[in-house]
């Protein structure tokens, strides 16, 4: 995984003069994965700053705002009130947390739940 990294990251400081803007996500900090030095330009950290501690998750309030009819079809496959389906939905696929404030759902795996 290590050599993956460093390749990429390789890649993406090549190409340092056509980039402006770059995001990268995922569930490991970048530094943390032995291969910093090879990406040693980036200007700044946004993964524990409370202004973009949901941006990458869906918060509950998004999916009852986004999803109704979704979670009713799925209440009534299921035989389940919406208050259940919210719970197991939080239990499997919830609890990511970047400031420890806010905590968001994996988007992926509530798209594939519901659709």
């Amino acid at each position: 995984m290590r050599k993956v990294l460093r390749q990429l990251y390789g890649k993406i400081k090549s190409l340092d003069h056509c980039l402006r803007f770059v995001f990268l996500t995922g569930i490991t900090k970048y530094t943390k994965a032995g291969v910093f030095s090879t990406l040693n330009n980036l200007l700044v950290d946004i993964s524990f700053h409370e202004d973009f501690s949901q941006m990458v998750g869906y918060t509950l309030d998004e999916i009852k705002t986004y999803f109704p009819n979704y979670i009713q079809t799925a209440c009534a496959k299921l035989n389940v009130s919406e208050a259940h389906l919210l719970e197991q939905l939080e239990k499997h696929y919830g609890g990511f947390s970047f400031d420890g404030k806010h905590f968001v759902f994996n988007p992926f795996s509530v798209l594939l739940y519901l659709f």
